[in-house]
């Protein structure tokens, strides 16, 4: 990539534990490491209030050095000269910004740009008008987002920039293994599944609780375990997961009384906010990734997990697609559905289908295990690191500026 001078405002959230400001973060550093690029940064406020913020981001998300890397990086006081602004917060904000070319980064979980996906005054329709127009720029980090613009501004003016991970801070952790489940008194040779997240709807919990349950109740004594982590200090996720349990005794594949007796001491449930440390020490204390997600824009936790070595049981045709390694993922079959309420498609996934591929993943422990340690780690180290997120999104803030 050449090292023509550019100078970005960036636009966004960094202070919270969502997605976003953890991309952002980690984008910003990338970036502010290559020659010519000069950065500055706006701050925006959380989509919620209630949102908690993160006073400190250092030992967080970050090193000292990486805290003091980004504290560096000045602020914008509203006259400097910039080439391009970069947008990544919700709702999406298409506003122009004088003269000056402006991109957004977003996702489409469900294939659709929704009316309060937008900042108003904007709509969807303008979002893909000003994209087709070539007046905006859009990035996305995986193609199931793209045709969300429009067949025009999919195809002409939306740049793929595929989420990172840092590899340095997230790989196999055999220490924090032991030290995780010392402290959530999980025996060292039972085997663990593992979900993280928001715990909403489109993460599909109710089919990953039910086929959890299912095989309990195929072998009550199965030696293995399922951890949910939920975040609470955004969401409602512990509520949420509550609500997924009954209406998987609900649906009568399991009695209330088994799920009390057997299957909720065998679940284990985490809130709060954790630094990267400690997120490591997690993934490297279970034994797979099971994510049977409905809709997504790009799953990062999938992402840390291959990085980490562990085999990731995964939807089929949505973002994990782009890149979960054929040797590390298992795939749950899923068929495309219109969601009704707003033209959107949701990718469907059975319990029976989770339930088989987590059987299966238990079956072959010993030799996954191998194999994905040996692959998964130094796959998403050349193909997903932030550098090379970085440099896809120079290289497309560059062409659009040169347009």
């Amino acid at each position: 990539m050449d090292d023509t001078p550019i100078s970005i405002l960036f636009e966004g959230w960094l202070h919270f534990p969502h997605s976003y400001a953890i991309v952002n973060v980690y984008q910003l550093l990338a970036l502010s490491r290559f020659p010519g690029v000069t950065l500055y940064i706006d701050e925006k406020p959380p989509y919620r209030d209630t949102w908690k913020v993160c006073a400190s981001l250092e030992h967080l998300m970050l090193t000292s050095e990486e805290n003091h890397e980004l504290d560096a990086i000045p602020k914008w006081d509203g006259t400097q000269h910039v080439d391009v602004v970069w947008r990544s917060m919700f709702p999406y904000d298409c506003s122009p910004f004088g003269d000056t070319p402006v991109a957004v980064q977003f996702t489409a979980e469900f294939g659709v740009l929704l009316p309060d996906y937008i900042k108003a005054p904007f709509t969807p329709l303008d979002m893909q008008c000003r994209c087709a127009q070539k007046l905006l720029l859009a990035t996305t980090p995986s193609a199931w987002n793209v045709p969300a613009l429009g067949n025009d501004g999919g195809r002409d003016s939306c740049v793929i920039v595929p989420h990172g991970c840092d590899t340095a801070k997230y790989f196999y952790d055999a220490e924090g293994r032991k030290k995780m489940r010392t402290s959530l008194n999980i025996p060292d040779k039972d085997y663990v599944y593992l979900n993280l997240g928001a715990m909403t709807g489109n993460k599909n919990i109710f089919a990953l609780i039910t086929a959890f349950a299912l095989i309990l109740k195929d072998n009550p004594k199965a030696p293995i375990w399922l951890l949910l982590k939920g975040m609470d200090a955004l969401y409602n996720s512990h509520d949420l997961v509550n609500s997924a349990a009954s209406c998987s005794v609900a649906s009568g594949l399991i009695t209330r009384e088994f799920w009390l007796e057997v299957v909720s001491k065998r679940l284990v449930y985490l809130s709060g906010v954790f630094p990267y440390e400690t997120m490591r020490h997690l993934y490297s204390a279970v034994d797979c990734y099971v994510t049977p997600y409905g809709a997504e824009g790009f799953n990062l936790p999938a992402l840390e997990a291959e990085a980490c070595g562990l085999p990731v049981i995964a939807t089929t045709g949505g973002p994990t697609d782009d890149f979960l390694h054929p040797s590390v993922h298992i795939p749950l079959a899923s068929e495309v559905a219109d969601v009704q309420q707003n033209g959107g498609k949701l990718l469907r996934v059975q319990p029976i289908t989770v339930k088989e591929a987590m059987v299966r993943a238990f079956e072959e422990r010993e030799e996954r295990a191998r194999i994905c340690r040996d692959i998964g780690p130094g796959y998403v180290e050349s193909a997903f690191s932030w550098k090379n997120a970085a440099t896809q999104l120079l290289r497309g803030l560059k062409s659009f500026i040169n347009k």
